[in-house]
């Protein structure tokens, strides 16, 4: 009786099963810290409650289905840095109640 001969074990069957998990974990980390990159710096309140409470308010009434409004939010964030102290910054989202109705009793 002779023996078989050994089975070739293929280079791919003798890599670590962790190998494929660890690539895709490293992918999605790249992915998740591309779109954090996208975001917007900073937020701005969207209570529009503050304005008429005794300090200056500048409220952006802006909607978020259009890149332009984040474009000024950015030339907003600018001004923030330098007029944060003394101003509120405000943000009225269009595509809500609150902002609707403040955009239409302020003529905007």
């Amino acid at each position: 009786m002779t023996a078989d001969p050994p089975t070739p074990v293929s280079p791919v069957a003798g890599r670590s099963p962790w190998r494929k998990r660890f690539v895709t974990l490293l992918l999605m980390l790249a992915v998740g810290a591309l779109i954090w990159s996208q975001l917007p710096s900073g937020s701005f309140p969207t209570d529009l409650t503050r304005v008429g409470m005794g300090r200056p308010a500048v409220v952006l009434t802006q909607d978020a289905s259009y890149i332009s409004g984040m474009e000024v939010m950015e030339l907003m964030n600018q001004v923030r840095e330098q007029h944060g102290a003394q101003v509120e910054f405000l943000v009225a989202h269009l595509g809500v109640p609150d902002g609707q109705r403040f955009a239409a009793q302020q003529g905007a």
